[in-house]
């Protein structure tokens, strides 16, 4: 597999996971309202707690896998990415 399609998976299986999480939490919920109630509600309640906060653990990890992996791209080509290189290591 290829460092850049090792990023595409992680970046989309991240939000794919923090998402679906979320949105089955708020189903979940049954009278959820998005106006009205905080989506930090979602991790508080005992029959959306464990899915939601698990989906942003989760999701908080592949996040952070994709953005070493974006590193390690970045540092495969330093004169192309001199910008953004300086720019991802703040």
């Amino acid at each position: 597999m290829t460092i850049k399609k090792a990023i595409w998976i992680c970046y989309l299986l991240s939000l794919i996971v923090v998402y679906s999480g979320i949105f089955l939490s708020a189903y979940l919920w049954g009278d959820f309202d998005w106006s009205y109630n905080a989506l930090s509600d979602l991790g508080t309640r005992e029959n959306t707690a464990m899915i939601f906060n698990t989906s942003l653990i989760i999701g908080g990890f592949l996040f952070a896998v994709f953005g070493g992996f974006l590193l390690k791209l970045v540092d495969e080509f330093p004169e192309q990415n001199l910008a953004s290189h300086q720019f991802l290591s703040l």
